[in-house]
């Protein structure tokens, strides 16, 4: 599911009876998502299929609570950069 990523959706989101966890994709920078396990850790993650991978990585970005969305979309960003670079070295 994609929506724009706030502080207060995240802090409405459930892990439905019988899931291990949920994943929101944000609709202003792609790749970035909040992961919120059955426990109740809520991450923001970036996901990007390197080039010449079958399977997409996910990199921990920071927890949500210890950093805002901007934060997290920033952080993103970077990473958005620095994946594109590599995959042009290889």
């Amino acid at each position: 599911m994609r929506e724009k990523l706030t502080a207060s959706l995240i802090a409405k989101l459930e892990v439905p009876e019988g899931k291990k966890l949920v994943k929101i994709h944000d609709t202003e920078v792609r790749g970035l998502c909040v992961r919120v396990m059955a426990s109740g850790l809520a991450s923001f993650v970036f996901i990007r299929r390197p080039k010449g991978s079958n399977s997409p990585k996910e990199v921990t970005v920071g927890r949500c609570g210890e950093m805002s969305v901007d934060q997290a979309r920033h952080h993103a960003r970077r990473l958005a950069i620095k994946t594109t670079c590599d995959d042009d070295d290889g």
